[in-house]
Order: structure tokens, then sequence, then C-alpha cells
């Protein structure tokens, strides 16, 4: 018994020293949208105003998806360098939540067009290059 406990106890423990707590908070976070909110059964409502299609078919607006976002901003500065993944993602609706959050934490709305899947122009990674950078300049000031 004590070496099964032994033996999960250092596998927890390598796993908490590649994650940051934040990283796992994001990463949770955006997981939770992909496999629960924006999968083919959730029951999206539809309303006036800009409307997104999700890749289930279902479409959703982008105050929805600014709400999913709240959640992030919430957590403060320390998500910020956990974000720059997410922002890449090929996913829209994640994108967009990711790019959202990121621009509310840091005042910054570097040119980038959430819609683009191929982004010729590099435009994610200089956004993320801009983000980066003011988070080397406040990462402790949370």
């Amino acid at each position: 018994m004590m070496i099964v406990l032994s033996i999960v106890n250092i596998s927890f423990s390598l796993k908490s020293q590649n994650q940051t707590e934040a990283e796992k908070r994001v990463d949770s976070i955006f997981l939770n949208y992909q496999n629960e909110i924006f999968n083919e059964s959730s029951d999206l409502n539809e309303a006036s105003g800009w409307i997104m299609e999700l890749p289930s078919g279902k479409s959703v607006i982008r105050s929805f998806l600014m709400y999913q976002a709240d959640t992030i901003i919430s957590l403060g500065n320390e998500t910020v360098p956990h974000l720059f993944k997410w922002v890449m993602n090929d996913e829209l609706y994640i994108r967009y939540i990711a790019v959202y959050a990121l621009q509310q934490i840091t005042g910054i709305s570097p040119y980038i067009p959430y819609f683009d899947k191929e982004d010729p122009d590099g435009n994610r990674q200089k956004a993320i290059k801009a983000w980066n950078e003011w988070w080397e300049n406040n990462k402790s000031k949370d």
C-alpha cells in the first residue's frame, strides 16, 4: 500500500513541476469549452447580432464567447503566457476566447484577424510577441 501511494505521489509531483497552477486552470477551461460547451450536443441560443458557426454546425453569438473569456480574465495576469498556445488553436471560437481574454487582461489589442485560419502575415505571432513583452514587464504585478 505504501509503495502504491509513493508512486502516485511521485507521479503527481512530476506533473505539478511541469505545469503551473495557472496553466492547469487555463488548459482545463479550454478543454472544457472544447469538450462540453461547444460540442455537438450543446444547446446554444442564437440571437440577433454577430453570430459564429461552430464545428458542430450550431451558431453562437460573440457575447457568449466573451462571457466564456470572463472566467479566464478573472484569473488575472498569471494566465497570460498560458493563453498563447490557445491563440494558435485551429478552432476559431477557441482562438477568439483566448485573444479576447489577452486583450482584456493586458489592455493591448494588436491587429489580429480572429477568423483567418491561414494567417499568412503572421499576425497571431506578432500579437503573441506584443503580449509576451507586456507579460515580461508585468508578471509580478497581479
